[in-house]
């Protein structure tokens, strides 16, 4: 296995994967190298190290305390309706992660609550997507653009790319306020302004990150469900 260690490093490359995740820009489908050292060096000491995660603790504490006290003040029981627990789990997830993130969360935005949800929605579906063109290379194009794919893909990326850039433009509006503590986002805006590591960390590099950050853990809420369903 030492002889052939670094053939086994990456993943294949699936025409999908690559499209969303900006040519394998981020440090999961990115090929083994310098890049995807430094990614990971990224997550390990800036984004995910044990300092970090605790200094989001009143992030993660004050979105509980949000979540118990919506589903249990005077309106939610005075309703009979009952409490959808997988949706509620869902909310909370995503709004811990897109506070951590991007330093507010968007479930109060129309935006977020129509077309996202269903751009996040058809992600999903798009990652495991069969495509002709992982299997025949030559022709393959061809077919993915007959059976629509091609095109599902590429307006799928295109509202994605649009909602982060907005995000990423949202931060380096000068007018601002100065937030009392960094998300996610202003580390990574900060490193590339710093050109502080060995690799030149561009924009697309950046939204690959976020591809990581917040698609993949939308993806594994999601999931859950099937892996309880499943006995796994």
């Amino acid at each position: 296995m030492k002889t052939y260690d670094l053939e086994f490093a990456g993943r294949p490359s699936f025409v999908c994967q690559q499209k969303m995740s900006y040519g394998g820009h981020d440090i999961a489908f990115a090929p083994y190298g310098e890049y995807w050292r430094e990614l990971r060096k990224i997550c390990i000491t800036e984004l995910f190290s044990t300092k970090g995660v605790q200094s989001f603790r009143c992030i993660r504490e004050d979105e509980i305390f949000q979540l118990i006290k919506s589903i249990s003040g005077p309106l939610a029981a005075s309703s009979s309706t009952p409490v959808n627990l997988t949706d509620v789990a869902l909310t909370l997830s995503n709004n811990i992660v897109c506070r951590i993130a991007f330093g507010k969360t968007f479930q109060h935005e129309s935006c977020y609550k129509c077309s996202f949800s269903q751009l996040l929605k058809e992600a999903q579906a798009l990652f495991v997507s069969f495509a002709f063109a992982d299997y025949f290379p030559s022709l393959g194009w061809a077919f993915d653009i007959l059976s629509g794919l091609s095109r599902r893909l590429e307006r799928n990326f295109q509202g994605l790319d649009l909602f982060y850039s907005q995000v990423i433009g949202e931060h380096l509006d000068p007018k601002r306020p100065k937030p009392e503590k960094e998300n996610i986002t202003d580390i990574l805006l900060r490193m590339h302004k710093d050109q502080s590591i060995s690799v030149d960390l561009k924009m697309e590099h950046i939204k690959g990150l976020m591809v990581y950050i917040y698609l993949y853990n939308y993806f594994l809420m999601i999931n859950k469900r099937w892996i309880k369903r499943r006995n796994l």
